[in-house]
């Protein structure tokens, strides 16, 4: 049995690079009062499994110049996978990330097999019979939809279509940065408070500057009519919902209300720090790139600010184009929007991966607060609207339904 010490310095993979050397996979059961105390940053392994439900596995995956370790955690085993690194590894992704967003999908199917077969496939006997999968990816795998990858031995053919069997049809699947972040998010959470009470003002917070006549930015019109029609949907369930529009909807306005709510919901742009912007985070009514960043007026609600912020939404959703990539500031690169949020307090993020179609992005999250009303939990929910979409042959390409993906618990 392996008695392993496991300091938590933000993954399980961090401080077992000694295993690199290893020449096998090993798959050990590790004891529950393994624990180093007199630091927080200590944990031991019993507080993931502790957070774990039966149904569920952590996955996270470690690359050096030739190796790939990937590290699985669930009830039943700690298993640390070592796997020599395939010289076309990062071309078969590289070309993966291109061609998700193509339309002949022929490229994709075969890149997106052979990724399945190099992340996937070597853990396959420790998440049989999961239903989610909760995957921690090393930075150059970040943006990484796993839910497009393909299992070649499940796909099959229908007439002159080709059915292609992907993950997403197995599980549901939810990402986080780091293991610590996972396991901090829940303490956290049933800490804090909806603004002083213990229930939220509002079970749903929706907001949708639309951006008509605009001078620098496209107009969002459809987003209206989303968070309208979501709004109505909780408050046919007798929920209160608060929706705000075009002028109303303020930057300064949703810090008013943000830490009273439940779900908050943002339909709008978001800005990435690029030449000529000085900052990045997400669009509100009221945007001038003139305006000095950070200020009540200039309409972007900054990395900064998100970090000021003091919530306890159950969820964020950031229907925005690109709202989950890396959002660089101060010179990090790499500081996603979905991070500073969680670090704000939010225990759930939904964001997109790439940029998609006011229309879409609306008729997506109709969708997915559909089954969320219905009962399903926000990972169900999200793996229900994507195979729905994938079920019918004019939204089953993987550039439809694979950019929203969820971060957190």
């Amino acid at each position: 049995m392996l008695n392993i010490p496991i300091r938590m310095a933000g993954t399980l993979l961090s401080l077992i690079g000694h295993l690199l050397v290893m020449p096998q996979c090993i798959e050990k059961q590790v004891p529950v009062e393994t624990v180093v105390p007199g630091a927080d940053e200590y944990f031991c392994l019993t507080e993931i499994r502790e957070r774990l439900k039966p149904d569920e596995a952590m996955v996270e995956y470690q690359f050096t110049d030739s190796i790939m370790l990937i590290a699985v955690i669930s009830h039943e085993a700690f298993a640390i996978i070592r796997e020599k690194l395939d010289p076309w590894f990062w071309g078969i992704v590289k070309t993966f990330r291109r061609n998700l967003r193509s339309a002949d999908i022929r490229e994709f199917v075969s890149a997106s097999r052979i990724l399945y077969s190099w992340l996937m496939a070597p853990l396959s006997q420790y998440v049989t019979g999961k239903r989610r999968l909760i995957v921690i990816p090393d930075c150059k795998l970040a943006g990484i939809p796993f839910e497009a990858l393909i299992s070649e031995a499940n796909s099959s053919s229908r007439g002159k279509r080709e059915i292609v069997h992907y993950l997403v049809c197995d599980y549901e699947i939810t990402y986080n940065y780091s293991s610590m972040l996972w396991v901090d998010s829940f303490g956290e959470g049933e800490l804090r408070h909806y603004g002083g009470k213990t229930e939220p003002d509002y079970e749903f917070t929706g907001f949708s500057p639309v951006f008509s006549g605009h001078s620098t930015l496209n107009p969002l019109p459809d987003s209206r009519n989303e968070v309208a029609t979501i709004g109505s949907m909780f408050v046919k369930k007798g929920l209160i919902s608060y929706t705000s529009y075009d002028n109303d909807s303020r930057k300064s306005r949703f810090k008013e209300v943000a830490c009273r709510s439940r779900i908050l919901h943002i339909a709008t742009h978001s800005l990435r720090q690029v030449a000529g912007h000085p900052c990045c985070g997400v669009l509100f009514w009221g945007y001038d790139p003139a305006c000095q960043p950070d200020s009540l007026q200039d309409g972007v609600l900054t990395t900064t600010e998100i970090g000021e912020l003091n919530l306890n939404a159950e969820l964020i959703v950031l229907n925005a184009c690109s709202s989950g990539l890396g959002q660089p500031e101060g010179g990090m690169e790499g500081v996603p929007l979905p991070m500073n949020f969680i670090r704000a307090g939010a225990r759930n993020i939904l964001s997109s991966l790439w940029n998609v179609t006011d229309r879409l992005a609306g008729n997506f999250m109709v969708g997915f607060y559909r089954n969320r009303l219905a009962g399903e939990t926000y990972s169900a929910a999200l793996r229900k609207i994507k195979l729905e979409l994938l079920g019918n042959p004019g939204t089953s390409l993987p550039i439809v339904w694979a950019p929203y993906v969820m971060y957190g618990q």
